[in-house]
């Protein structure tokens, strides 16, 4: 996240925008999410905040606290977690093709049964 000029916004126009954009979103929700999908109630070491009397501790506190105050964001950020992958291996893509056939194959056995039973 640190390492971002701006952080990415929509028009995505290509898939490593998109990738960048998913990344970035992805990020943003790990730093202030717990793994319920509710905003950390602080902002600690735990974050990435240094400790001691000297660390400027408001950069984080104010990003969190900002994102606290923008209606939808927890949500949104939550959701991001549930988006599939922007692509798929090849042995999901086995998977994906076999599920098909054997779709195909049930529909047809089904249109079978059902013209049994109109007779």
């Amino acid at each position: 996240m640190a390492e971002l000029a701006e952080f990415p916004a929509s028009p995505f126009d290509s898939r490593q925008t998109l990738e960048s954009a998913l990344d970035a979103f992805a990020g943003l929700a790990e730093l202030l999410l717990t793994k319920d999908g509710n905003f950390f109630e602080k902002v600690d070491k735990r974050h990435g905040v240094p400790s001691g009397p000297q660390a400027r501790k408001d950069s984080p506190c104010r990003v969190h606290t900002r994102a606290e105050s923008v209606d939808g964001l927890e949500s949104a950020l939550a959701a991001v977690r549930d988006l599939p992958p922007l692509h798929y291996a090849d042995a999901d893509w086995e998977i994906v093709r076999a599920s098909f056939t054997l779709l195909r194959r049930a529909a047809a056995e089904l249109k079978v049964v059902s013209l049994k039973q109109a007779r």
